[in-house]
């Protein structure tokens, strides 16, 4: 597992060997996925060594590159955390706030957020405050770490929702879709007499023509 301010990483590469440097004879590194982990399984009983590999653009290893691990007959399973840190020169990632209405979908103008840290004590905190435009988004370039939006002014005719929102910029960047509702918004109802029931699946092999 890879984090940075608590938050996993994804993309970082974890490489697995002997701790006598031999390889596994199979696969011998993976990257780690959304929320920053990896997993390595199957292996047969010993020791062995966990290291970091490529790391995604703006990060750095904080702390040590490689773990050793045993597994034993009472220790069948074993979990080293790495911990990363981002540069105040590090590169940064775009990132899209797209606003829409709750129940039509339609793209909204007009709404204003803040965006900041979910961590404010970082050394790196600021505070931005951006606009959707006329086609409902608004863009930043941000460090990959976690954040949160709050909403400061809703668009026209809609409900202001100060709930926040947490994201994570990871080295790709990242879309964040935000929902308002109208102020005269009418309940949405449902009528359980008019659905559709679902057609039995016939199982088995199917004959297709």
């Amino acid at each position: 597992m890879s984090k940075e301010q608590g938050y996993g990483v994804e993309d970082v590469e974890i490489s697995v060997k002997t701790c006598s440097g031999d390889s596994l004879g199979g696969v011998d590194s993976v990257r780690t996925g959304p929320g920053g982990v990896a997993q390595f399984s199957s292996l047969p009983l010993g020791c062995y060594r966990v290291a970091l590999g490529d790391l995604p653009a703006a990060y750095y290893a904080a702390g040590p590159k490689a773990v050793d691990r045993t597994l034993s007959g009472t220790d069948l399973s074993a979990e080293v955390k790495f911990t990363l840190a981002s540069g105040p020169n590090a590169t940064r990632m775009p990132i899209t706030l797209v606003k829409k209405d709750r129940v039509s979908g339609e793209l909204l103008s007009g709404a204003t957020y803040s965006v900041e840290l979910c961590n404010p004590t970082d050394p790196n905190a600021g505070q931005y405050t951006i606009t959707t435009g006329a086609d409902g988004t608004a863009g930043l370039e941000l460090l990959p770490t976690c954040y949160k939006a709050v909403e400061l002014v809703a668009p026209g005719g809609y409900l202001l929702d100060a709930t926040p929102v947490y994201f994570e910029v990871v080295h790709r960047g990242a879309v964040v879709t935000l929902l308002d509702t109208r102020i005269d918004q009418p309940p949405v109802t449902r009528n359980p007499d008019k659905r559709v029931p679902v057609a039995e699946i016939p199982s088995g092999p199917i004959e297709r023509n």
